[in-house]
């Protein structure tokens, strides 16, 4: 049976919807059935020719895209699969509204599987294959033909078959199938609408692409390279967001951007870190980047900032402290925290780190993190000590700060984890938390009884009398670990205005007296004990910790440890024996639930004056705002190792013990904020500074996109010079005449006349 034939009256309908309509070749071959048509690529046919060669009846009907058809362009999907997938990614871009509206405008199947979304734009480009894949060696034809397309667009030049067309348009013989809409009802979008939808297309391309590399020539020979310094102290914000890149979200340790100018909700620009690759991959062609290469950050920096010379890059960044010659006395690149003292590993925590180690690939400083945040929290509030009028008591909040999935932060609680349930089952089952999004969740979870008072009534008349009643019982145990394993949310969370997260969480490390001003949220918390395990990347830490938070005492109530993969084992690492340590823990748990106020034994207080001038000092910075507790989370530490060794005094041990993971935590912050001083207007200024050597007050202004107030950037310089890492210079004038200039240097740097 031969398939029904196509008149003139739906290619004329097709045509008066605005398509360059011309029939496809009744061979399979699904090119244009005109002897010449190349001249009609963008040339629209007439009507009358349109109905000439219908009249006969055709077994298909083809659009020319591109100007001809009103800059038509159809995103056109191969298989199935890449089409499914596209429609599940697209709700992590924020493109299911615009999705939808395509299809609801036009969605047509091929025989073969695929599907085509058609879409007008005032900025459309030729045929672009945007996804691909290597074919297996099962599906090729010949040597040459190695390639697998998945998505591809059909623009200017191009040509596309259409419902109802059917037969031997195609090799198949099967029809193409309208799924929703009409000709007529094809939708227009935007450049950046088409841009995100073309983005999200290109990260299922599977090809290798090119890495943009300098040639070895334009480098320094021996030790560190510059270029390779680069990468090593950098993160992909400082990077790209000096330049008007807008981070958008990461998924899997991958990181999604959007360019400059776009606005954030039209989707997504480039990836970082795809695949575990560390490169960027740039999907817009409105960007300096080809979208045919990647980039590492120095690769990325010299396109940025030379223009895409490694060599002028390379010069300018050891010029600014990077490189092998700089890497020792650089002051804005502290190493990563040397190993843990063994001092930290006293006692009971020492043995179930060494315990539980051979057994993950998490290393000891994020395992002694959780088991002391853990105790801290299992043994409730008894033990505590006090500092002048402040009771200090055994809840550490803690964050694991280390690279997705590689930090291994979240494989070092399991084990811990299972000690403590073996301890105490019901703390494990009742008393661990996830999620912090508001202070009233964290309240509610610890909250006192709710009581209300209402006057009596006897026959429903008020007696003037009137009695205390019960809404809620509240909790009885207040003990409550959070573990947060995307930490970024929560100070994502804490940046809406009037989230009430931070003074609480503030309250509950200071006194465990918790309460809002919130008219509707009747609860509160008295003498909660409330501990805080939390999990975040250097990029995250560095991007949501914003200065309001670093400077109203929320960072430096939390311990930093940095974090690593310590060891590879690719068959896992088995399971400890915890029966030894859990008769231990369970002791030191029994004791220190019976302990009340502990203080320093005679050596210990001969320890602490020693060390307290230290700890007390002040530091500059962003750095000197998170350590800003030093004394107090010593003191907690001291008394949690106390606890654990089940004594009655803090011991000379026990200070020693907590001053070594202190300083591991100290050690991890500078790394994490180095220098920077917590203002982001002055550490952009510091960032360009370190590229450039030097500035003017005008090239700042400019730097600044010449929208910040001279107020604003004056004030940042002056952070800048209080932290000591940046100063002004009079340079002197030429001696063509004119006025000296002010110019603002590193405080390293000089001029010389």
């Amino acid at each position: 049976m031969s398939p029904p034939r196509i008149d003139v009256t739906v290619a004329l309908a097709h045509y008066d919807a605005g398509l360059n309509v011309v029939p496809p070749r009744e061979d399979g071959s699904k090119q244009p059935d005109l002897q010449t048509w190349t001249e009609y690529q963008d040339k629209r046919l007439s009507r009358e020719r349109v109905a000439q060669l219908y009249r006969a009846g055709r077994a298909g009907i083809g659009w020319f895209t591109g100007e001809g058809s009103g800059n038509l362009e159809v995103l056109e999907f191969e298989e199935q699969t890449p089409y499914d997938a596209y429609k599940t990614q697209a709700a992590d871009w924020d493109l299911v509204e615009l999705v939808e509206r395509i299809e609801a405008g036009y969605l047509s199947a091929s025989p073969g599987g695929g599907f085509h979304w058609p879409y007008r734009c005032t900025e459309i480009g030729g045929n672009t294959k945007l996804a691909r894949r290597p074919k297996e060696l099962h599906e090729r034809k010949d040597e040459n033909d190695s390639v697998k397309t998945l998505i591809e667009t059909r623009g200017s030049g191009g040509f596309i078959i259409e419902p109802p067309s059917g037969g031997p348009v195609h090799e198949t013989g099967r029809p193409y199938r309208l799924m929703r809409g009409r000709p007529e009802t094809i939708v227009t979008i935007t450049p950046d609408e088409r841009e995100a939808l073309h983005a999200l297309a290109r990260t299922f391309d599977q090809m290798p692409r090119a890495e943009a590399t300098p040639q070895r020539r334009d480098l320094p020979l021996g030790g560190t390279r510059p270029g390779d310094d680069f990468n090593a102290r950098m993160t992909w914000a400082d990077v790209l967001e000096p330049h008007g890149w807008q981070f958008h979200h990461e998924s899997g340790g991958e990181g999604f951007w959007t360019r400059p100018g776009k606005d954030r909700r039209l989707g997504i620009s480039a990836t970082t870190n795809y695949k575990g690759s560390g490169l960027l991959y740039v999907f817009s062609s409105s960007t300096p980047f080809d979208p045919e290469q990647s980039y590492s950050k120095f690769a990325a920096h010299a396109v940025l900032e030379h223009g895409g010379s490694f060599t002028e890059a390379a010069r300018a960044l050891a010029s600014t402290g990077h490189g092998a010659q700089a890497m020792s006395v650089a002051p804005d690149n502290p190493a990563w925290p040397a190993p843990l003292d063994t001092a930290a590993f006293h006692g009971l925590a020492g043995d179930v780190v060494a315990a539980i180690r051979t057994h993950t690939e998490a290393d000891d400083a994020a395992l002694l993190a959780n088991f002391l945040a853990a105790f801290g929290n299992v043994v409730g509030r008894a033990p505590h000590a006090v500092a002048e009028a402040d009771r200090h008591g055994g809840n550490l909040f803690a964050v694991l700060v280390g690279a997705t999935a590689k930090g291994r932060k979240g494989s070092s609680w399991g084990h811990i984890r299972e000690l403590f349930t073996r301890a105490d089952p019901t703390w494990a089952a009742d008393h661990i938390a996830q999620g912090l999004s508001s202070g009233e969740g964290v309240i509610w979870a610890v909250r006192d009884a709710i009581e209300r008072t209402v006057p009596v009534k006897e026959r429903g008349r008020a007696t003037g009398e009137y009695e205390t009643t019960v809404e809620d019982v509240g909790v009885a145990d207040k003990r409550l670990l959070i573990l947060e394993s995307e930490f970024a949310s929560v100070l994502k969370v804490m940046a809406r205005e009037g989230n009430t997260l931070s003074p609480v969480l503030r309250s509950a490390w200071d006194t465990g007296d918790m309460r809002t001003l919130t008219k509707n949220s009747p609860a509160r918390a008295t003498g909660a004990h409330v501990s805080i395990l939390g999990h975040i990347t250097q990029g995250e830490l560095l991007r949501y910790l914003n200065d309001t938070e670093a400077g109203n005492g929320f960072a430096n109530r939390f311990l930093w440890f940095c974090t690593q993969r310590a060891r590879m084992l690719p068959e896992g690492g088995g399971n400890p024996d915890y029966s030894p340590l859990v008769h231990r823990l369970h002791g030191a748990l029994e004791h220190g639930r019976k302990t009340g106020r502990l203080e320093r034994d005679v050596q210990a207080r001969r320890l602490w004056a020693e060390v307290y001038p230290e700890l007390s000092e002040g530091k500059p910075g962003l750095l000197g705002a998170v350590i800003a507790r030093a004394e107090a989370q010593v003191l907690r530490l001291s008394l949690l190792y106390s606890v654990l060794d089940g004594a009655d005094v803090i011991l000379p041990a026990h200070l020693k013990a907590a001053l070594a993971v202190w300083e591991y935590c100290e050690a991890s912050a500078r790394y994490i904020f180095g220098d920077a001083t917590g203002d982001p207007i002055a550490d952009q200024i510091l960032r360009a500074l370190r590229t450039s050597g030097e500035l003017t007050r005008t090239s700042i202004s400019g730097l600044l996109g010449r929208n910040v107030a001279a107020a604003r950037i004056e004030h940042a310089l002056r952070t800048l010079e209080k932290a000591n890492v940046a100063r002004s210079l009079m340079r002197p004038p030429s001696e063509a005449g004119g006025r000296p200039a002010e110019v603002w240097v590193l405080s390293s740097d000089s001029f010389v006349s």
